[in-house]
């Protein structure tokens, strides 16, 4: 089965949040760090949200020193529990999607508050404050039966869930165009 990924089509994104707090909702419900796992990003033609394209090779992966990032069939998840908040992946990631977040943790509930960070939380503050780091990243909602969260509530359907299989049906429809515009009469294989 080819590896599935989210695109987003900044064509069609309002840019109105729906898809950061539905994966914030979900992951909370689902007892994970309450943030979103994807970013609004602002470009010249407007909001696109990006996240995790789910690599091949994961590199997140390769690097993490607790193993808390692993390939689970078709999915790179991470283990918030086995997460230590090294660092080291978001480093590694080519696209920039994976993020610490400072989360404080209790007894009862688990993880009940997290804010994003820059930098490292003081022995002094972890203490305090009862926080520990945790890499967050997009985990193609594998736990929910109906797919990723982000993609069902987007009201405009500017995010697509698309599989290698998609990705070489576009390419090979770019090159049969662009072979026509310049009258080509081969196949664009």
């Amino acid at each position: 089965m080819p590896r599935q990924f989210i695109i987003p089509d900044k064509a069609k994104c309002l840019g109105c949040c729906t898809c950061l707090a539905a994966c914030m909702l979900t992951h909370r419900e689902e007892g994970a760090v309450p943030c979103p796992r994807l970013f609004l990003t602002p470009t010249a033609q407007g909001s696109v949200p990006l996240q995790c394209r789910q690599c091949d090779q994961a590199p997140c992966a390769e690097v993490c020193p607790v193993h808390a990032i692993e390939v689970q069939g078709e999915v790179v998840v991470l283990n918030e529990k086995k997460c230590v908040g090294c660092g080291i992946c978001v480093l590694a990631c080519p696209i920039g999607c994976i993020e610490i977040q400072a989360a404080r943790q209790t007894a009862a509930t688990g993880i009940t508050l997290t804010t994003s960070i820059l930098l490292p939380l003081t022995r002094s503050e972890q203490d305090e404050k009862k926080m520990r780091k945790i890499a967050v990243k997009c985990n193609m909602c594998y736990f929910r039966p109906e797919g990723p969260a982000c993609v069902k509530v987007c009201p405009t359907e500017a995010l697509r869930l698309v599989d290698e299989e998609d990705i070489r049906f576009w390419n090979l429809q770019r090159r049969q165009a662009y072979a026509s515009s310049i009258g080509f009469q081969g196949a664009a294989e």
